[in-house]
């Protein structure tokens, strides 16, 4: 069944979240009872249980032909070896080294550097450099090596095939994890906090740059208490340039993205015209927008919930518009504006899938979808609860709706009710209790998260 939204209907009138102090709850890390990430939500002394996401498949990794040491009091003319570990990476070593085959170098993880990791690599040749901070000398107390920074530097220069994983990446002043440009890079288990330029990892404007790179990867990563951005992938800034290719953003638990006086503050950005974007199965919370993508993508299995402004944010501003884009089983929890955010505002959007979305106590609406442009999509398996709107838009977008379930969704502005929309039921569905978002085992995105159990099952 087609249903067209009517021509402005509008959003509500709000006064718009434009920055923030610190939010109401402070994280506490915790140990999690597989591998994963976990996090405590405190309000002053009293913290709610340990929330966990666990990691997806890591990447494999080559065996190496060469491993080096590093430790922060080694010796600058040392071989490098376990017994005589370097001070700091000795790039003409190491770019040597990786002409003949795959280099793994291996941090000391009881200790602290008192300086940013530098990433030089000179060598463009196909081995893989792995740089680890999380198992040489590793401890449950100790498990990683403390870092202020991880940069490849502001020179217009691609830095290929490099692995980053098991550090703990705080006390920059500049950038947690910056990247200029580089193809097949793999940014995995990394615990960014706490530094003081945003964002807290990120991969540079290819216009800016020159360096539009292929294969991408932040997976397994704990990103949080960041004054200003978190994950930020930068585009090309609506110029008709080549942009970043095959970007995958997955398992990440981002969250306490703040910032005063803007609202430049959101969990995960991918900026314009990145072709093969994957934003798969992350856990987002206490930032502004939630997750905001300007590039086609497929966008699976994510948890937003308590942000600022919009759970999930879609806009071609800059683009070249989102056709083919495609959410599945997505859930916001509390978004302070929007649930979903479609804003086709130029450009005509083709072929946009919307399977499996639960969105929960919207403070503006459940779903916009907005065509000044145009916007063709096809929606199943929706799951609208206690927001002020279920559906609102504007324009002439083109909605077909099959299972949709609503409870207890306010009117909109013109008074007609949301639950009137073609395709939806009104219902008694009941969502368990969402807070805490994760299930009785603690973990995220498991069978037991009472927002997955809300969700209708696949036909």
């Amino acid at each position: 069944m087609r249903t067209l939204l009517p021509s402005g209907s509008g959003l509500l009138a709000l006064l718009a979240l434009v920055g923030c102090d610190r939010p109401p709850t402070t994280p506490e890390r915790c140990g999690c009872p597989v591998l994963a990430h976990g996090v405590q939500l405190c309000r002053g002394d009293d913290c709610g249980p340990c929330q966990c996401l666990p990691f997806g498949d890591p990447t494999e990794d080559p065996v190496p032909e060469t491993t080096f040491y590093v430790h922060p009091e080694g010796a600058a003319s040392a071989a490098g070896t376990e017994d005589a570990p370097w001070a700091d990476l000795d790039w003409e070593a190491l770019d040597a080294a990786l002409a003949t085959g795959p280099v793994l170098v291996l941090f000391d993880a009881t200790q602290t550097w008192p300086e940013t990791i530098d990433l030089l690599r000179g060598d463009d040749g196909s081995n893989r450099l792995v740089l680890d901070g999380g198992t040489w000398e590793a401890t449950v107390d100790q498990p990683r090596a403390i870092v202020p920074g991880l940069s490849t530097g502001y020179e217009d220069i691609a830095r290929h095939r490099i692995t980053v994983r098991g550090f703990e990446v705080t006390g920059s002043e500049d950038k947690g994890v910056y990247w200029r440009g580089g193809d097949e890079i793999v940014l995995e288990d990394l615990v960014v906090h706490d530094n003081e330029g945003s964002p807290a990892l990120s991969l540079d404007y290819a216009n800016r740059t020159g360096l539009p790179s292929t294969g991408f990867t932040v997976r397994n990563n704990h990103v949080f208490d960041q004054r200003g951005e978190c994950i930020y992938i930068g585009g090309s800034e609506g110029e008709d340039l080549d942009s970043h290719a095959d970007l995958v953003l997955e398992r990440n638990l981002v969250h306490h993205c703040w910032a005063p006086l803007t609202s430049e503050h959101d969990g995960i950005n991918v900026k314009d015209r990145i072709e093969g974007v994957t934003v798969k199965d992350n856990v987002v919370f206490e930032t502004d927008w939630g997750i905001e993508v300007a590039s086609p993508a497929r966008v699976e299995g994510n948890l937003v919930f308590d942000v600022g402004r919009n759970g999930f944010h879609f806009s071609d501003s800059w683009g070249r518009g989102m056709s083919g884009l495609e959410l599945s089983d997505n859930a916001v929890l509390r978004p302070g504006e929007d649930g979903l955010y479609l804003g086709a505002e130029r450009l005509v959007w083709e072929d946009v899938t919307v399977d499996g979305l639960l969105v929960t106590e919207a403070g503006v609406s459940a779903i916009v979808a907005a065509a000044n442009g145009g916007l063709r999509a096809s929606m199943d398996r929706l799951v609208l609860v206690e927001n002020a709107v279920g559906l609102d838009g504007w324009g002439d977008p083109e909605l077909e709706v099959a299972r949709c379930e609503t409870r207890d969704n306010d009117q909109d502005d013109d008074g007609a009710a949301d639950n009137a929309l073609s395709g939806c039921t009104v219902s008694e569905i009941q969502v368990g209790d969402l807070e805490p978002s994760a299930g009785l085992d603690g973990l995220w995105l498991t069978d037991d998260d009472p927002w997955r159990q809300a969700l209708p099952r696949r036909e």
